[in-house]
């Protein structure tokens, strides 16, 4: 597991409130915490191990939670000795638009009026613009901005139920919607199948390299649902 570190520092001799001065993370927080009190360190490393009372730590389930358990921490506490982070604007979120015609995308900011939110995603192995491109392939929401007035190659490819030429009702978007949910949630093994199909009609037809992208979808598909466990 990781977890992620909280050190306060206090004043004893005016009984002030306890102080965050530090946030940290590590796999092993026993290796970590006797880094600093076990070697010699430059000055500011050595100013905050003089000033250490107390450590507090979280244990969370994977990387992205610990990334942004940090995150949160140090964009409350302020604590003195974080260089990074203090100012960032935040990890990504992927974002199912409140348009007529909604889609798909791929936001450092978050407005309830605008959307439904999915993460943030602070880890690598989240694949966050291969996550976005998988979405867009799995969903047929509109890719297209402006709206054309015809057809586009995704419609064409089944990626998009087409706006542009069709009467879309409100039904097939909320469907939509709700599988993106499910996905988030990792129910994905209807989703799964689906794709299962396709990829087995597309090999008795003898279209071997669209039954091998069905294939790989379902891969990423698994992978997905692995890091979001």
């Amino acid at each position: 597991s990781f977890a992620c570190a909280r050190i306060k520092s206090i004043n004893i001799d005016f009984c002030c409130p306890v102080d965050v001065i530090y946030v940290g993370k590590a796999i092993n927080l026993f290796n970590r915490t006797h880094q600093y009190f076990n070697r010699v360190h430059d000055y500011k490393t050595t100013q905050l191990v003089a000033n250490i009372e107390d450590v507090e730590f979280f244990v969370v389930k994977n990387e992205n939670e610990a990334l942004i358990l940090e995150n949160n921490l140090i964009k409350k506490y302020r604590p003195k000795y974080n260089v990074l982070l203090k100012d960032s604007s935040g990890y990504p979120y992927i974002v199912v638009t409140n348009e007529k015609h909604p889609c798909i995308k791929y936001t450092h900011f978050t407005n309830k009026f605008k959307g439904t939110y999915y993460g943030p995603f602070a880890s690598k192995t989240f694949f966050k613009k291969e996550l976005l491109t998988l979405l867009n392939e799995l969903f047929p929401l509109r890719k297209c901005n402006p709206i054309p007035c015809k057809k586009c190659l995704y419609y064409d490819m089944g990626q998009c139920v087409g706006p542009c030429i069709n009467k879309i009702d409100d039904a097939i978007y909320s469907k939509i919607k709700n599988d993106i949910k499910q996905f988030f949630l990792g129910n994905t093994k209807s989703l799964d199948k689906q794709l299962k199909e396709k990829e087995q009609l597309l090999a008795k037809e003898l279209k071997f390299e669209e039954a091998d992208h069905y294939k790989k979808l379902r891969l990423s598909l698994q992978q997905i649902k692995e890091n979001q466990t």
